[in-house]
């Protein structure tokens, strides 16, 4: 029989081997661990700058008074933010959308288009974003990337077609398909402003 406080055997040290394998995977763990970190911070910092983003095309948009100054924001955001230097902005005017400023298309198709008539008029009526690869309608209309209605309290007041883009972008990403939303929401409310200032001037 043992004595009650005989000291226990203690256990054999580990080997060099045994250790050195343990090292190596705590430094994996951690190396994965910054990898992650860096990840998350960098999604942060995308985020934060695509916020800063989208709240300069509200300002920039909702502080164009006139005809020209709104326009020529509305095109700024495409070329700039989207990238396109193919796009078409319209009124709708007697239940046509009537072209008010067209940059790098051919004006001629697209100086008066019904709703309901051919591809951008049936988009219009549709009143929704169209967006290609992401939308199920196929268009006839050869290189469109993106059909933006503005809207204005509810009602269609004009919109954005957008054609093919800037060779270093060749698709839409998510961040852009929100600057589209802000451009149909904030470019409509705008849009209507501007026709309702015409009218009563």
């Amino acid at each position: 029989m043992s004595e009650p406080n005989a000291p226990r055997p203690s256990a054999a040290p580990a080997s060099p081997e045994a250790e050195l394998a343990k090292l190596r995977q705590r430094l994996a763990d951690l190396e994965q661990a910054y990898r992650e970190a860096s990840e998350e911070l960098a999604e942060v910092s995308d985020r934060a700058d695509l916020m800063i983003l989208q709240h300069a095309t509200v300002r920039q948009i909702s502080a164009a008074i006139g005809r020209e100054p709104l326009l020529q924001a509305l095109q700024e955001v495409v070329i700039n933010i989207i990238g396109s230097e193919e796009l078409a902005i319209f009124d709708l005017v007697d239940g046509s959308l009537r072209l008010a400023r067209g940059f790098g298309v051919d004006p001629g198709p697209l100086r008066t288009i019904p709703l309901g008539q051919g591809p951008l008029g049936r988009l219009a009526a549709a009143g929704q974003t169209w967006v290609t690869g992401r939308d199920a309608a196929q268009l006839e209309t050869e290189g469109l990337t993106a059909f933006v209605p503005l809207r204005g309290d509810g009602q269609l007041v004009g919109a954005i077609a957008i054609w093919r883009m800037l060779g270093h972008k060749p698709e839409l990403v998510p961040s852009d398909l929100e600057t589209l939303e802000l451009l149909s929401v904030h470019g409509g409310q705008s849009q209507l402003l501007r026709q309702l200032l015409e009218r009563s001037a």
